[in-house]
């Protein structure tokens, strides 16, 4: 629970009393502050566009902003962080891209370009896998911790309506690892239905058809 105007955040229990609790290192006037809790540990990640700082928190101890990391340009357009693997992935929705956090080395590590500048894509983790899916083209994916990105075309562009068909009478291989650190950018046209996107520097091999 985040009270911008306290400045505290409070972890709830399932009776719905209050358990641990934490500042919140925020200007209360900072409207580009984005907050989320983690699923791994007792943290708290708050990002600030106007600063363009990642800022930690223990919510165990109560300190305030115990991390801080620069992961942006000032007055850059940021989305709510999500956290994966020891990572935190933030959206950049002013460079259509993600920045990549280890939490442990404190390095910040943007990917090359997801989806058009100034695009708001969505970013959202399912059982240790980020997805990133922009609603207004056909760029969507998969980020991997290492910065890599596997692009899946949703729809053919030229003719969105008609979505994506595999090739008649095609078998379809099984879906590759695309979480994978250091697998590459490209995908297997045969694996998803959709080209080689290519892009990164350990393309995956062709399956045998």
């Amino acid at each position: 629970l985040v009270d911008r105007a306290t400045r505290l955040v409070h972890s709830v229990g399932d009776d719905g009393d209050f358990r641990a609790r934490s500042c919140l290192d925020i200007d209360p006037a900072d409207r580009s502050v984005r907050v989320a809790g983690s699923d791994a540990a007792r943290r708290l990640l708050v990002v600030s566009g106007d600063d363009g700082v990642l800022r930690v928190s223990d919510l165990g101890s109560g300190e305030c902003g115990e991390v801080v990391v620069d992961v942006a340009d000032p007055d850059s357009d940021l989305g709510a962080p999500q956290e994966s693997q020891g990572r935190v992935f933030i959206p950049n929705y002013t460079t259509g891209k993600v920045v990549i956090v280890d939490l442990e080395t404190r390095e910040a590590k943007p990917t090359g370009e997801l989806v058009a500048p100034g695009s708001e894509f969505e970013l959202f983790e399912r059982d240790g896998i980020v997805f990133y899916n922009d609603p207004d083209s056909e760029r969507a994916g998969v980020v991997r911790v290492d910065g890599t990105f596997s692009q899946v075309q949703k729809y053919d562009p030229e003719r969105p309506g008609a979505g994506v068909v595999p090739e008649a009478g095609r078998d379809q291989a099984p879906v590759p690892d695309l979480a994978a650190p250091g697998s590459g950018e490209g995908i297997d046209q045969g694996a998803l239905g959709g080209p080689d996107q290519g892009g990164g520097p350990d393309d995956l091999d062709q399956p045998d058809q």
